[in-house]
C-alpha cells in the first residue's frame, strides 16, 4: 500500500463528499458518522481502481452515491435527527432527612 495514493483517494472522496452535504452541514463535521465513513472508503476503493473497476465495485459506488443524493436533498438525514427524544414526566424533587444541626440561627456570632 502506497500511503500516498490511498490517502490521495481519500482526499477525492471526502471532496465529493463534502460537495454533497456542504450545504446542509457546517464543515468540517465535528463527528464523522458511520455512514459517511463507509461512503468515503467504497469511493476511495472505487478511485484506487483507476478505471479499471469491475461491475460491482462500479454498483457500490453508484450505490453510495445514491446515498449522499438523498442526503443533499434531504430525503435522509445524516446523523439521523429526526427522531424525536422520549418525553419524561416532570419529577418532584423531594427530601427527606433529620433536621439541620446547623442552621443562621444558632450560628449567629460566628
Amino acid at each position: 500500500i502506497v500511503d500516498d495514493t490511498l490517502n490521495a483517494a481519500l482526499n477525492d472522496a471526502s471532496a465529493v463528499i463534502d460537495g454533497f452535504i456542504g450545504r446542509l452541514y457546517k464543515l468540517p463535521l465535528a463527528d464523522n458518522p458511520p455512514l459517511l465513513i463507509k461512503i468515503c472508503c467504497v469511493m476511495a476503493y472505487y478511485n484506487l481502481h483507476r478505471g479499471m473497476a469491475d461491475d460491482e465495485v462500479k454498483a457500490d459506488r453508484k450505490d453510495q452515491m445514491g446515498i449522499l443524493d438523498k442526503i443533499a436533498q434531504g430525503k435522509m438525514d445524516l446523523f439521523n435527527t429526526s427522531q424525536s427524544e422520549p418525553k419524561s414526566a416532570p419529577a418532584d424533587a423531594r427530601v427527606d432527612g433529620p433536621p439541620r444541626i446547623f442552621n443562621r440561627d444558632n450560628l449567629k456570632g460566628f
